[in-house]
């Protein structure tokens, strides 16, 4: 795990360094990160995730720069998403969930917050590519046994009692949660937040994903990668002269949430009304 924690803030780093800053290492505690710019202006960020969310925020004049930083920030956001997703599979058979909400980009604009019906009635549907994993965890026992309890835990928690590490907004129409282990059988299972309750997603991970995860990121990456040389769970990571340690290993370790964005919005007719 922390061979994944290294290589995720290192890409942090990069993006902090693309974006004008540069980390003052001996000033930088656990608690605080010091960043200094070309000019001379100092900036604090309370965490890694903190500095995740600046550079989420952070407007840059220049495109270019804007650009390059933003290209390497999504690095770090699929090194997030790809292990909080693979975490939630080798959680099986215990019970288990995981939360996924929408990117924030121009494809999904016009599939935040839509109903399952509206969708259908559009010709649109609910594809893995368009969202994030930003955390899972273990089922604990309040949760009950059956699955609408389960699910409407989920709701509950993630509206009125958001757990530690969580930064995504209140769980909403247009999430989906996935849920494992006891009584969902052999496969997770998969659900909508509508308006109302919750729908099943049957197709939402490819099968060959669920049945051998790490085979699957591997291909998945291959696709991702300028340099076909360097299939080893790292993300456009360069070239072969630069070795990196593969994170592979490291994604069995237990949940880190990597997630990103504000809290705001409900619905579920808004929380029950």
């Amino acid at each position: 795990m922390s061979d994944y924690i290294d290589e995720r803030n290192n890409v942090i780093q990069d993006a902090m360094r693309a974006a004008g800053y540069e980390l003052d290492k001996f000033s930088s505690s656990d608690d605080q990160l010091v960043w200094h710019d070309d000019y001379g202006m100092t900036m604090y960020t309370d965490s890694w995730d903190d500095t995740m969310r600046w550079l989420d925020r952070v407007v840059i004049d220049d495109p270019e720069v804007s650009d390059k930083v933003q290209a390497i920030v999504k690095k770090a956001k699929l090194l997030d998403d790809r292990n909080t997703e693979l975490q939630f599979l080798l959680k099986w058979p215990r019970d288990s969930f995981i939360v996924y909400q929408l990117k924030y980009n121009l494809e999904t604009r016009n599939l935040r917050f839509v109903s399952m019906k509206d969708l259908e009635q559009d010709h649109l549907t609910v594809d893995r590519k368009n969202y994030e994993a930003v955390y899972t965890d273990f089922l604990p026992f309040q949760a009950g046994t059956t699955t609408a309890g389960k699910l409407e835990w989920l709701f509950y928690t993630f509206n009125v009692d958001h757990p530690a590490g969580f930064y995504g907004h209140s769980l909403s129409v247009s999430d989906v949660v996935g849920v494992q282990g006891g009584d969902f059988g052999d496969t997770p299972m998969f659900y909508y937040v509508d308006r109302v309750g919750f729908k099943e997603l049957p197709n939402f991970l490819p099968e060959d994903y669920i049945n051998d995860p790490e085979n699957y990121l591997k291909n998945a990456e291959m696709a991702l990668e300028d340099d076909y040389g360097m299939i080893d769970g790292i993300i456009n990571n360069g070239k072969k002269e630069e070795p990196r340690e593969s994170v592979f290993p490291q994604l069995a370790a237990p949940g880190i949430p990597g997630a990103k964005s504000e809290n705001r919005h409900k619905t579920h007719e808004e929380c029950h009304e």
